[in-house]
């Protein structure tokens, strides 16, 4: 039987996530949405997991750049890695509170057809 260790997070348990992803040898998947992605070059060589990030096209906090760059890193040493990028969509588009950028309903849709193809292997 095989286990899996999946990880997700959404802003702030998003860093939980990196870093669990960071940490933790075994994890199968980490999903991360719109959260910080500070990590360095060198500590990435660290990732086993497959990665999905869901961000905001519009996310002043996490530019655009920064999740491309992050999405390149982790390809260029062959992790599978998915980057979903909402394009009128800013910070918090998983909050029902935010009601120009509310896109959790397409965020779950990515996160279940990721992990459902993740973990199947």
């Amino acid at each position: 039987m095989r286990t899996s260790n999946v990880v997700s997070g959404i802003t702030v348990e998003c860093e939980y996530s990196l870093d669990v992803a960071l940490q933790e040898p075994t994890s199968t998947a980490a999903v991360i949405n719109y959260g910080h992605l500070a990590a360095a070059a060198a500590s990435l060589k660290k990732i086993n997991a497959s990665v999905l990030g869901i961000f905001g096209g519009q996310d002043r906090g996490i530019p655009v750049d920064d999740v491309k760059k992050f999405e390149q890193a982790l390809k260029q040493q062959g992790d599978k890695v998915e980057m979903v990028i909402h394009p009128d969509a800013g910070h918090g588009f998983e909050n029902p509170n935010n009601k120009a950028g509310y896109r959790a309903a397409d965020a779950r849709k990515h996160t279940s057809s990721f992990l459902a193809a993740t973990l199947k292997k």
